[in-house]
């Protein structure tokens, strides 16, 4: 949830509606005193109606794919928790890292950058790389085997989302909006299990098959709820 200035200014204005991601974004309202009795859920949309990868490509890159990892340079996103424990996967670890045009205090973002940097450096098999743009984030979400959400926090969960639309299972610790969004379509583990917990996660996964196959196709069935056209009608219905 943003910061309260901006959200009282807002709310000062008195909008005909107001309009949130998630039911974590109301609960989080209500503990913070706002009356969200009106307030209205309008999910994240998809930015296109992908098609479900063959099922021979998702069974290689099961057998071959990297595990991925796509997020913003915030401390909330746990990257750098993610890269401190030594894992035993024998595939590549790749991270795309972000810049926002905000952060909690100037130079932040650089700072958490070149300490996951230093944690790449030191564990063989690890990459770090720039952020990527909307148009590709698909594309590469799906060229993995499996892709890790290591946020502390989420009101949403785009990233997750996005991969699973590619048919990749997400692997996330139980946080925010993840456990409602995420579903069968991936691996949630109990927050206090930290790191070590998703990477254990991620190899139980990936040696296990069946699991994995059921995992990827409930990945993409559940994406289709938040196509394009689906999410715009109940916008549409929000504010007619």
């Amino acid at each position: 949830m943003g910061h309260d200035t901006d959200l009282r200014a807002a709310l000062a204005l008195e909008p005909a509606a107001v309009i949130v991601p998630s039911a974590t974004v109301l609960a989080q309202a209500t503990e913070r005193g706002y009356d969200s009795s009106t307030w209205k859920i309008v999910p994240n949309t998809l930015l296109t109606e992908p098609e479900p990868q063959p099922q021979r490509v998702r069974d290689h890159l099961h057998q071959h794919g990297p595990i991925r990892v796509l997020a913003r340079l915030g401390p909330e996103k746990g990257v750098a928790a993610l890269l401190a424990p030594r894992n035993r996967l024998d595939r590549p670890i790749e991270v795309a890292l972000a810049k926002a045009p905000f952060e909690a205090t100037a130079g932040s973002q650089d700072e958490l950058l070149r300490k996951c940097q230093a944690l790449a450096a030191d564990t063989p098999g690890v990459a770090i790389q720039p952020g990527l743009n909307w148009d590709d984030v698909l594309a590469w979400l799906g060229g993995a085997s499996l892709v890790i959400v290591p946020s502390h926090a989420e009101t949403f969960g785009l990233v997750a989302l996005e991969a699973m639309a590619a048919g990749t299972p997400v692997v996330a610790h139980d946080v925010g909006n993840l456990p409602a969004l995420i579903g069968d379509g991936g691996i949630l583990v109990p927050h206090h299990h930290g790191a070590t917990g998703l990477w254990r996660a991620s190899r139980e996964l990936l040696s296990d098959a069946v699991t994995y196959r059921r995992t990827s196709r409930a990945a993409y069935y559940r994406s289709r709820d938040y196509w394009p056209a689906l999410v715009a009608n109940q916008l549409l219905k929000v504010v007619s």
